[in-house]
């Protein structure tokens, strides 16, 4: 809880110099770019991974996150 205090408080007074969302997003970006393909396979990883410790129920709801992650993932590979 201290922790999100602190973040939530602004700056620190240390000089030390934080990322904005906007820093996040444009380094997940970054990070992202020509590694499409790679990120849709971690995703189906992680699906899996989620599906065989989860319920069955929970099963169509992971996939349909996925299919949007990876959608979103497709726009981004045309940006």
């Amino acid at each position: 809880m201290a922790a999100i205090a602190r973040a939530a408080a602004g700056p620190a007074d240390d000089g030390e110099q934080r990322m904005g969302i906007d820093d996040l997003v444009n380094k997940a970006r970054e990070a992202l770019d020509g590694n499409e393909d790679k990120a849709q396979d971690a995703l189906d990883k992680a699906a899996d991974a989620i599906k065989s410790r989860t319920d069955d129920g929970v099963d169509e709801k992971v996939d349909m996150i996925v299919e949007k992650a990876k959608d979103f993932l497709e726009g981004e590979k045309g940006s």
